[in-house]
């Protein structure tokens, strides 16, 4: 309890001596601050509705003044090669995972039953069935065809490419 009084008695003085002005100085301020607020709004719409076509053409200079602004600031060259970066590591990325999928439709459609017995899940019936059905086309076709469940296609995704590395 000391400790809080001690912090409390600090950090009231330091406020105290922070604070730029007292609180009905304060209060005035944000009064007349907001009150001329309140008469620069009414000044701009009367100005607008005197004339509304060139508060219009005011507009419009401001908008397109900003625009060329921000085009001269942005270096176009400069962002079409970041595109095209960013579209060939995506064509790359792409191209690594397909070359993988196929590695894992190829690896399912050689797998021996002792192969295919190998990954958690799967076992002589499974492997069985999974033999009968071939050849696969994806990973995505023993699910589609309903030779086994989303879970175990899931689980062969995550093993295959482990049990290539190692064969």
């Amino acid at each position: 309890m000391k400790n809080f009084l001690v912090g409390f008695g600090i950090g009231f003085s330091v406020g105290m001596l922070v604070a730029p002005m007292s609180g009905e100085k304060t209060r005035r301020q944000l009064r007349d601050s907001a009150g001329e607020l309140i008469e620069s709004t009414r000044e701009q719409a009367r100005r607008i509705a005197r004339d509304p076509q060139a508060a219009w053409d005011n507009v419009r200079e401001r908008a397109s003044s900003a625009v060329e602004s921000f085009a001269n600031e942005v270096d176009v060259e400069k962002l079409r090669r970041q595109a095209t970066e960013l579209i060939e590591d995506a064509r790359e990325h792409i191209s690594r995972l397909t070359d993988v999928a196929d590695e894992a439709t190829s690896w399912l459609n050689q797998a021996t039953r002792e192969d295919l017995m190998g990954i958690y899940g799967i076992g002589p019936v499974l492997a069985d069935r999974i033999m009968e059905s071939r050849p696969y086309y994806s990973l995505s076709d023993l699910m589609e065809r309903g030779v086994v469940s989303e879970v175990v296609v899931q689980q062969l995704r995550r093993d295959i490419p482990n049990l290539k590395r190692t064969a």
